[in-house]
């Protein structure tokens, strides 16, 4: 996934500015992670060296299954979006702020 930022966000408490960047997410049994890397190398690339931030998301079941895997953003306050993952039974989320 690519992500492109016109203004500075927080992510759990990590700051993330201005630019672009690519994230990855690992999925595990219990604990979901997203990765966000410096580089914007879209060929799916993975390099360690390149994390600007690792969050671990929050998840729950969904009450139905999830035949495809979907991602998407969700506004929830003034300054505050979600980004979620449904696969499955499961949806990870994991929330983006506005830097103030």
């Amino acid at each position: 996934m690519t992500l492109f930022l016109n203004h500075p966000i927080t992510v759990d408490g990590k700051e993330i500015p201005v630019g672009a960047y690519t994230m990855f997410v690992i999925r595990g049994a219990n604990k979901w992670t997203v990765i966000i890397s410096r580089s914007t190398d879209t060929s799916g690339r993975y390099n360690e060296d390149q994390d600007l931030a690792r969050v671990p998301m929050q998840w729950g079941e969904l009450p139905s299954p999830e035949s495809t895997f979907s991602i998407y953003f969700a506004h929830v306050a003034p300054d505050q979006c979600t980004m979620r993952l449904d696969l499955d039974k499961t949806r990870a989320w994991v929330d983006f702020q506005n830097k103030k």
